[in-house]
């Protein structure tokens, strides 16, 4: 009844209620309607009916057994089940002590925001799922830090009965699996909930972006059900909550961004629902009464004792800190106007117009207030709160509110663009101000998007939709130029490669080559000559043969490649250079990444093949090809060599040296790196720790100490600084930026989600834009990216490789325009050479996002420090190792230490787990990599 009770106003006054826009009612009256009811439509329900990962995910579940609800049944010789007005008050008390725990920060550091929503098992106690979003400063920064927080053993009798007891009763899951298959969490012959869980003795993270906790084998057991059970049956816990509360709770911890979408979605589940049908049963043995087959069916919610309670005590079902208020917006004179039947459409329209909507406050609230001039729309409740009764902002004197503009699909056109300009707009009094952009009016919302970027210009697209004509024609030998009156693509719409893979592989001066040869060759040492004799005279043999050179860094691996690439290429055949990172490919005569070259996927598995066709110009390149060489190979993934070798024995099965059974199909191929570089990422190795933050004097120092900017290209030439993960560089990149002279240009990316065979249509439509810009992924640029004259970037797609435009080029910057940016290169064999640099669309390759979208920007990102791992294959005369965290990987350290010649030109910065610096850090090394392989190179 009083579900039921709740909705009795609105069914009851439905037909009271009736919502136009004020343009709308406008336009009626001047129509010579006077009576509203033939205006705006009906109001049923009103409508009153930040993407950050979560630290940790609790669940507490309610205890019958607590003594608080003992004593209150004692006295009366009843059960704890009945009375569920004393189990929900005292879980009640309980949440609300918890969530005074979780404030204070005693336990897992201080919160930023708290979510939580409260549901009831069937059997009719209540439980409890809490998001907790932890400061970043106090996450867990190491491995040993959420042990501290999280266990999953079995604890000592004797010296901890107390807990153990505790640990007994509530925290042991199952028997299940072999030892119970009639458990109710078994499915499929399988645990539901995964246990028993392996013992393990460090965390990691699983495929889907779940932690896998440790489990010690500490030789200790517990009884459940007469069965005894060790640490693979443990439920994650917290000691300190579990001694205080005395009851269920789970604690885990949430370190991947795949994550979020489930805890969201287990979070929200809603109630549980029955679809139940009524008919009558006939007691009419041997008559002829025909049965009604119509039934009345009723969609019904399970509703408990324990909620029924909860609910008749008023009692929080969801609850969010810092809260969370939708923004209301709107095009000018379409606000919603609320009225009730038989009103006349004057004084509706009167009194709309005397009462300003919180958007038109917002435009009178930049004119009264200096604060609110520095404010977008959507940070307005940061800092002030909206006045209901005089329909005004007033400065906020309490509280902490988060503001969320309304959701607008993409599809609504005008009011979209409305959305992404007041994310950005500022000490706008008028809507025209909205529209406003670098002092120029424009017409519509969506002019001014295309002026700031956000959206791609008509001229654009259609410079774009010809470069995609001119491409499908290229193949039919036919061109635009061929149809009169035919417009031409610009040059940056139109960079899409033609078919002439032979020209830029052939486009070689012989003579000078076969110069350049002879010197080359008369400065190999032995140990080169031997190779460079090898490979030569298979390729002069045509008889196949696989080569792998391994040395490191600076023995000469990529000299050896040039110049056999010189050799070859001297006596008029084609040499297919080719490696796994932009850096590296730089080093090579016309280099290409060997995805760009060979098409190999970029998330790759055992199955994946390349995208080369039987007969296509690529194909016959790579037929025609006397040698491939693939350097750095030990970055990637061996699916990526399988991939090709599998195209390779496709692409040549009709050659005359093909050859099934030699790899790659006889194909030569010579291959080289360093075991002691880093290695392709696992599922397994991924990093699920945050950098430690040190005092920002300390990076201050270090920054200005390393970079004492200067005004010539050589400077930035040869100098970067390195750190681990790309979070530190993000820091480190704004901190030096923040020290050079000049007007900084910022550029906003337009995010849009991607829409796969029709599966994110929810998405599409709820996901929010602020979401999308928030999110930082490798491999794409920030949605704010900030910009100076003079500066360093990198590239990060590849544009041009034929004119050193690959993912990882060096540039500095020379000019800031609004569609593009002209930079000059600092590194490779197109050092010097002018180069502009487009937006463009990009995706992030991840699969550990819940999403897919595109974000369109400029392809550049800073680069006064860059991450290890993109600085392999680099040789730099100034390096500055920054480690605020031990390096995580395999490789790592010796990949930063060996980018520079000379030990002058390197400096280290490692600070301790106490935010000290310290003489000493971590070098991983995974042994097993160099056993069996190459036994010589062992250290």
């Amino acid at each position: 009844m009083v579900e039921a009770e709740r909705l009795q106003y609105h069914r009851f006054h439905q037909s009271k209620f009736r919502s136009h826009q004020l343009q709308g009612l406008h336009e009626c009256l001047s129509q010579g309607e006077t009576q509203d009811t033939k205006t705006g439509k009906r109001v049923i329900l009103p409508s009153s009916f930040v993407c950050r990962l979560p630290s940790y995910f609790i669940t507490i579940t309610c205890n019958p057994d607590w003594n608080e609800v003992k004593d209150c049944v004692a006295d009366y010789s009843l059960k704890p089940s009945d009375r569920p007005d004393i189990i929900s008050r005292v879980f009640k008390i309980k949440l609300d002590a918890l969530l005074k725990d979780l404030k204070d920060g005693s336990i897992f550091g201080k919160p930023k925001g708290i979510v939580y929503i409260v549901e009831f098992h069937k059997r009719d106690l209540p439980n409890c799922h809490i998001l907790l979003f932890i400061q970043s400063a106090e996450k867990p920064r190491s491995s040993d830090d959420i042990d501290h927080h999280i266990s999953a053993v079995i604890l000592d009798e004797h010296t901890q009965h107390k807990l153990y007891r505790l640990v007994q009763k509530f925290m042991v899951h199952g028997p299940c699996g072999v030892l119970n298959t009639s458990s109710l969490c078994m499915v499929n012959g399988r645990c539901s909930k995964f246990y028993p869980m392996p013992f393990r003795e460090k965390i990691a993270i699983d495929s889907v972006g779940f932690p896998m906790y440790k489990r010690s084998d500490n030789g200790r057991s517990t009884s459940k059900r007469n069965v005894n059970l060790d640490n693979w049956f443990i439920v994650l816990y917290n000691a300190t909550l579990l001694l205080k509360y005395g009851c269920h709770i789970n604690v885990e911890y949430t370190c991947q961004t795949s994550a979020i979408k489930y805890l969201f979605k287990y979070v929200h589940k809603g109630n549980d629902r029955v679809t139940a049908s009524f008919f009558r049963l006939h007691d009419s043995v041997g008559s002829n009464v025909t049965v009604d087959e119509i039934q009345n069916y009723y969609d019904c919610r399970y509703i408990s004792a324990c909620e029924a309670s909860w609910r008749l005590f008023g009692f929080e079902i969801q609850f969010k800190e810092p809260n969370v208020i939708r923004l209301p917006f709107h095009l000018p004179n379409e606000q919603n106007v609320l009225y009730e039947d038989h009103q006349l459409i004057e004084n509706v329209i009167e009194a709309a117009v005397s009462k300003d909507s919180m958007f038109i406050g917002w435009f009178k609230a930049n004119k009264d207030f200096d604060l609110a001039r520095t404010l977008t729309y959507a940070e307005m409740l940061s800092f002030f709160v909206w006045d209901k009764q005089g329909h005004m902002w007033r400065p906020r004197k309490q509280g902490n509110v988060i503001g969320r503009l309304t959701h607008i699909p993409h599809s609504h056109g005008e009011e979209y663009c409305l959305r992404l300009l007041l994310n950005y707009q500022k000490g706008c009094h008028t809507f025209a101000d909205v529209r406003s952009v670098d002092g120029i009016v424009y017409d519509t919302f969506k002019e001014a998007c295309y002026a700031l970027g956000f959206q791609c210009s008509v001229h654009e697209i259609k410079s774009i939709t010809l470069a995609k004509i001119k491409k499908l024609l290229q193949p039919n030998g036919r061109s635009l130029k061929e149809f009169t009156d035919m417009l031409f693509p610009d040059c940056v719409a139109s960079t899409e490669p033609s078919n002439t893979v032979f020209f830029y592989e052939l486009n070689f001066d012989k003579t000078e080559l076969a110069s350049i040869s002879i010197d080359l060759v008369s400065r190999l040492n032995r140990d080169q000559r031997v190779a460079f004799d090898t490979i030569a005279n298979a390729v002069s043999r045509g008889a196949g043969g696989f080569f792998f050179g391994c040395g490191y860094g600076g023995t000469g691996k990529t000299f050896l490649w040039n110049t056999l690439s010189t050799s070859i290429r001297s006596k008029g055949d084609i040499v297919l250079n080719v490696a796994s990172s932009g850096n590296a490919v730089l080093l090579l005569p016309n280099g290409r990444t060997a995805h760009s070259r060979f098409k190999v996927p970029l998330s790759v598995n055992q199955d994946s093949i390349c995208n080369i066709r039987q007969d296509t110009p690529l194909a016959r390149l790579i037929s025609s090809a006397k040698l491939i060489i693939w350097d750095e190979a030990p970055m990637l993934n061996k699916f990526c060599f399988e991939a090709l070798d599998k195209c390779l024995k496709d692409v040549l099965r009709f050659d005359r040296g093909y050859n099934p059974d030699a790899p790659f199909g006889g194909k030569i191929v010579v291959m080289g790196g360093d075991f002691r570089q880093i290695l392709p990422l696992t599922e397994n190795m991924r990093l699920c720790r945050d950098m430690r933050d040190i005092h920002g004097v300390q990076l201050g120092e270090f920054a200005e100490w390393l970079l004492q900017i200067g005004d010539g290209l050589d400077y930035f030439k040869g100098r970067s600084i390195l750190a681990p993960t790309l979070d530190v560089v993000t820091k480190v990149n704004n901190h030096v930026m923040s020290l050079i002279p000049g007007n900084e240009r910022v550029y906003l990316s337009s995010d849009t989600l991607i829409n796969e065979d029709g599966h994110l249509e929810f998405e599409l439509y709820t996901m929010c834009t602020e979401s999308l810009n928030a999110l930082n992924c490798s491999g794409i640029p920030q949605h704010l990216l900030v910009l100076k004259i003079s500066v360093p970037v990198m590239l990060l797609r590849n544009i041009d490789q034929s004119n050193g435009l690959c993912n990882g080029t060096r540039m500095q910057i020379r000019r800031l325009g609004d569609h593009i940016i002209e930079c000059i290169i600092l590194a490779g064999c197109n050092t010097g050479e002018v180069v502009f640099i487009p937006r463009m669309n990009m995706s992030p390759n991840n699969d550990t996002l819940p999403i897919r979208f595109t974000r369109r920007q400029f392809s550049v990102a800073l680069c006064f420090a860059m991450t290890i791992n993109k600085s392999q294959g680099q040789t730099l005369s100034t390096v500055g190792v920054y480690l605020p965290r031990p390096v995580f990987t395999h490789g790592q350290l010796y990949v930063a230490l060996f980018r520079v010649s000379m030990h002058f030109g390197l400096k280290i910065l490692s600070v301790g787990s106490n935010s000290i610096v310290s003489d000493h850090t971590i070098n991983v090394v995974y042994r097993e990599v160099f056993a069996g392989l190459l036994p010589d190179i062992l250290p």
